[in-house]
């Protein structure tokens, strides 16, 4: 009796290891449509989990070196408990990271590898225990085994490589042959400030106010998209600037009322103008405000110059930046890479696409993203063909330099802060052909300004937004040619 008990336990035990190890196998090629959102949001342990199976792996690995190399015996029940351990634990770091790969936050070639990788490195722990049992029956095969745990570790380093690469950049391990090497970087010739307005002041506005303060979006009737509008007046019928006295342009009195002032500029949630900045524009208003006003023009023993000294560094980076479309695609993807490192973001060639395009996507896990970070791309917008930022903090006002992206064909905005006010902003991309906001608030108003879009757009989805059906049906009707989808849709 206890004989045939022995004897079928292990033979089952092998079966069930090697059945799991090819369901890992066939993981990725499933097609998941609906997963409950509580199932979903248990893929975010991922991260907490994935160290255990590479912990365990690792200990197994080193035990049986210490038994082959330096006679060291462990009893063959640690061994297997600590197998069985690596394979549980990465089963487990499969299907969280299966889940949380369902949630359509984490997308690109990178992503995508990753998992793979993972679903190997967990049937080859699998694979090893079956085998394991099998060398305890038959000590021949424990040479299979010997290679089956080999293969374990260096797939378990090669997926960690992949997940280091994600949350930390492609290039997260030093280069060494650069260090190495004696050939230059590529580098950019640094253009000189010249010009108060144009260098300095213009880019404060653009990245501070214009996104609220355009021809499309003029809140309280201002726009200050040129420099005529920003003499005009709003709808205080209060000039935005005076020239010569500060105290008497509404811009200026708007930037230094106090924080939590209901008529603050920048709002509430965006952020605020830095002192150097208010300081340059009081400067810029109160010498008249004149467009052709050059920095050499102020005296040498202003205070104003301590300001401009501080300030001049960041605008000859970002007209540094502008020089980027002269550039060639390799030189074109090392600068990428690098702001990529600071903003949270990957920047992958688009194969798809003929020339030097690329996509924009979310790293994992993903880093703060907002229109802050979308105003620093500004010199590279003609560059993207396809951006993923999805679960960021991307709100409408964000959507006006989305908006100023001309090769722009598939935009993926799930989970963001978008409520659709800011989608008029859109109707300039012509080439636009899918556009995803479930998840988002996007409600009845802002979806019917999906009717005034380019012919171009074939595809929205607003799936869990608070668009009805009958507007949805509403829009479909008035342009055949779009497809409303109230599904959830594609993540990449």
């Amino acid at each position: 009796m206890n004989s045939t008990k022995k004897f079928i336990y292990p033979w089952f035990s092998i079966a069930f290891a090697f059945l799991i190890s090819l369901s890992l196998l066939l993981l990725p090629f499933v097609k998941v449509h609906s997963i409950p959102e509580l199932i979903i949001d248990f893929g975010k342990i991922h991260p907490l989990v994935l160290h255990f199976p590479i912990a365990f792996i690792l200990l197994v690995f080193v035990f049986e070196l210490a038994q082959l190399y330096f006679s060291i015996s462990f009893a063959e029940k640690y061994i297997l408990v600590l197998l069985e351990a690596a394979a549980l634990s990465g089963f487990f770091s499969v299907i969280t990271g299966f889940l949380l790969n369902a949630t359509g936050e984490y997308s690109g070639g990178l992503v995508l590898d990753h998992f793979m990788a993972g679903c190997i490195t967990a049937a080859l722990m699998w694979f090893s225990i079956g085998v394991y049992l099998i060398g305890r029956i038959n000590p021949r095969f424990y040479a299979l085994y010997s290679i089956s745990l080999l293969a374990s570790v260096l797939a378990t380093a090669y997926t960690g490589h992949l997940g280091g690469s994600i949350t930390h950049g492609k290039d997260y391990l030093p280069d060494y042959s650069q260090v190495l090497s004696s050939k230059p970087k590529d580098s950019i010739e640094i253009v000189p400030v010249n010009s108060l307005y144009h260098d300095v002041i213009a880019p404060i506005l653009e990245m501070k106010c214009i996104s609220c303060h355009n021809d499309l979006k003029a809140k309280g009737g201002l726009s200050i998209k040129t420099y005529t509008q920003l003499f005009k007046a709003g709808e205080s019928n209060l000039m935005g600037i005076t020239a010569g006295d500060a105290l008497k342009s509404e811009i200026y009195n708007r930037i230094i009322l106090p924080v939590d002032h209901k008529d603050h500029m920048p709002p509430e949630g965006k952020s605020p103008m830095t002192k150097d900045e208010i300081e340059l524009i009081k400067y810029w208003i109160d010498s008249m405000a004149r467009e052709d006003f050059l920095i050499q023009d102020t005296s040498s023993g202003e205070k104003i110059n301590l300001v401009l000294n501080r300030e001049i560094p960041r605008i000859q980076k970002f007209r540094k930046q502008l020089q980027l479309s002269k550039m060639e695609f390799g030189a074109i993807q090392s600068e990428l890479d690098k702001i990529g490192k600071k903003i949270g973001v990957d920047f992958i060639k688009d194969h798809e696409e003929e020339g030097n395009l690329f996509v924009i996507q979310s790293k994992f896990p993903p880093s703060p993203f907002s229109n802050d970070q979308l105003y620093l791309l500004k010199p590279y917008l003609e560059l993207f063909s396809k951006v993923s930022l999805i679960s960021t903090a991307i709100d409408d006002d964000g959507l006006y330099y989305l908006a100023q992206m001309p090769n722009l064909k598939k935009l993926y905005l799930q989970k963001s802060k978008v409520n659709g006010s800011g989608l008029i902003y859109l109707r300039s991309l012509k080439q636009l052909e899918v556009l995803n906001l479930s998840f988002t608030k996007v409600d009845d108003q802002g979806a019917m300004f999906l009717m005034t879009f380019p012919e171009n757009l074939k595809k929205v989805f607003l799936y869990r937004t608070k668009t009805s059906k009958e507007v949805a049906d509403a829009v479909s009707k008035y342009k055949p040619g779009l497809n409303i989808i109230l599904e959830e849709g594609p993540y990449n």
